[in-house]
């Protein structure tokens, strides 16, 4: 599927550029770690040779495991040998002083960037429609099961509490997030019909939309009545409110 570029997505957009010439670019960059620097100062740290148990480096192609790792200065000097680590310390300079692992695993810690922070903080009022129980996969996940399961959500007297109000009060919204049809036993097409089938009729007097995020979070599915109202309306019109509880 083609992008346009121009505007990005989550994943794929290009990182706008910092300045109009690369040097721009690169005195900007040096800009910001002298202030991350002084915003963020660390303390000096001692030299380090850590051993006696399982030091993965996450090294390419494949992690590969060493018997020692030398540290100074938050930066890692040497890997290897409990010996080849001590010799290229003290030819560095350090004094290092040796913590045992005790046969405890070392590995460097991990940066995800590609976390959708923003996302995940909001779904913390949504409802959970996706195949996983905490961590299990329930292996019978499927459009029927989740339509059953939205059904008795919404059908129950405790209805109000998976509901998000809009802006204007006419409309009660459940949100759905982390819905994945490829881990559905048969993979749906997911049209306006089926959307429409999960629901009719009105709660408390109020029209019932529902929008089932993606676990992607770059799709999402809504059924017919929102997408023809908020269409005729002012956006701010179909905005949702903070989760309260229906009246």
């Amino acid at each position: 599927m083609p992008h346009d570029h121009t505007l990005g997505c989550a994943c794929c957009g290009h990182a706008p550029k910092l300045g109009g010439t690369q040097e721009d670019n690169e005195n900007m960059l040096d800009a910001i770690k002298l202030t991350l620097l002084d915003r963020f100062r660390q303390t000096p740290q001692q030299p380090v040779i850590f051993h006696g148990g399982t030091i993965h480096t996450m090294e390419a192609p494949a992690s590969r495991t060493v018997e020692a790792l030398g540290i100074a200065n938050g930066v890692i000097v040497a890997t290897g040998s409990f010996d080849e680590v001590q010799r290229k310390m003290a030819e560095e300079g350090f004094d290092a002083h040796e913590r045992l692992l005790d046969g405890r695993t070392l590995m460097p810690g991990l940066i995800d960037p590609h976390m959708h922070i923003l996302g995940s903080a909001l779904n913390k009022g949504w409802n959970n429609v996706s195949a996983f129980d905490k961590q299990n996969l329930d292996p019978q996940y499927s459009w029927e099961r989740l339509s059953a399961q939205i059904g008795e959500m919404l059908g129950n007297s405790q209805s109000q509490q998976y509901l998000l109000n809009d802006h204007d009060g006419s409309t009660a919204w459940f949100v759905g997030y982390g819905l994945d049809p490829s881990l559905m036993r048969d993979w749906p097409n997911i049209n306006l019909g089926k959307m429409d089938s999960l629901w009719t009729g009105k709660i408390a007097d109020r029209n019932i939309a529902i929008l089932l995020v993606n676990a992607s979070g770059h799709l999402r599915m809504s059924t017919a009545w929102p997408i023809k109202n908020c269409s005729t309306k002012a956006p701010a019109a179909c905005w949702l409110k903070a989760k309260s509880p229906m009246p």
